[in-house]
């Protein structure tokens, strides 16, 4: 998960419970198979990695210790989602990549980008917080509601002038007094979309 950016979601289970996953792709969507085949080579070239010690870096130790802190912090389940939101879904781990391929390009000395459970990017600089950013897969109130929670809550835990980052769907529109809060509150806000390349779909940041 550290690795990937991968983030896991409450599904239900054929007995009726529920337990942690993975989304990979929408059973019906013409694009399954696309998203299955780039699950598959995402796992092997972790496994590949990890195989070759490519991954015993101090950088990426810090890394898993950051997000084993994080996530011993999390508790509560996440609703399902439907329809448009659960492809944008599929995609979750894609625009953090993106995200955090982005942000590592244009590291300043002492900054070093992580994720977590609880936290899809953050930065910290000299070991302080620094920066924050949340991805949500639509615009609903309910989810505006807790992102602009989510990002004022952990901005917190940082010194001040903690960068406050929301990243949104590009074709959904905001509520205006949404809109108005998040500005207020100094929360930078950043568009994703989904482009198609041949047969592929990448994510990519306005």
């Amino acid at each position: 998960l550290v690795w990937s950016k991968l983030k896991l979601v409450e599904v239900s289970t054929e007995g009726g419970g529920s337990r942690s996953g993975i989304v990979v792709g929408k059973i019906d969507d013409p694009k399954l198979a696309g998203r299955i085949w780039t699950f598959v080579k995402s796992v092997h070239s972790f496994k590949e990695q990890a195989a070759t010690g490519a991954l015993d870096s101090p950088a990426f130790k810090q890394q898993v210790e950051e997000f084993d802190r994080y996530s011993k912090e999390f508790s509560g389940k996440k609703r399902g989602s439907r329809g448009g939101r659960f492809e944008y879904l599929t995609y979750h781990g894609d625009i953090v990549q993106k995200l955090y391929d982005e942000r590592t390009s244009r590291l300043a000395s002492g900054e070093r980008v992580f994720n977590s459970t609880l936290i899809d990017l953050f930065v910290k600089r000299d070991g302080v917080l620094s920066e924050v950013y949340e991805v949500k897969t639509a615009v609903g109130r309910q989810t505006l509601y807790t992102a602009i929670g989510q990002l004022v809550t952990h901005a917190a835990n940082g010194r001040h002038n903690v960068t406050k980052v929301l990243v949104l769907p590009a074709a959904e529109n905001i509520p205006n007094d949404l809109d108005r809060a998040i500005s207020s509150l100094g929360i930078a806000l950043r568009r994703f979309r989904l482009e198609k390349t041949g047969r592929d779909w990448t994510v990519e940041l306005d």
